[in-house]
């Protein structure tokens, strides 16, 4: 098997997973993920409408990315899943990806 065959597969195995609510952990273990999708997630859903307005203006400003547009505030990155619904309020409160809010609070 090729390397670009590889990848397809993996990419295909991941994107099964991800139907089924699971994804592969940091130490390799498949973990439950909660998508944002199913969840309602919606960034700054926590703040008032002028307030998630200002903080999507930040977000632009600051780093360039529109979470409003299903990325990441910080890193720019598609916002697929959370581990729990606590990761997916701090979602709601900052626009801030799975990867993100472990970076910043662990």
């Amino acid at each position: 098997m090729n390397a670009d065959d590889f990848n397809a597969e993996t990419e295909t195995i991941v994107a099964n997973l991800h139907r089924q609510g699971l994804e592969y952990g940091p130490d390799g273990e498949l973990v439950d993920v909660v998508t944002p999708w199913a969840m309602g997630a919606e960034p700054f859903a926590a703040k008032s409408k002028p307030m998630a307005d200002l903080s999507a203006k930040l977000a632009q400003t600051m780093f360039g990315n529109d979470p409003r547009k299903g990325v990441c505030a910080v890193c720019g990155k598609p916002v697929t899943a959370f581990r729990d619904e606590t990761s997916r309020r701090e979602y709601g409160i900052s626009g801030l990806c799975q990867e993100c809010q472990d970076a910043i609070f662990e």
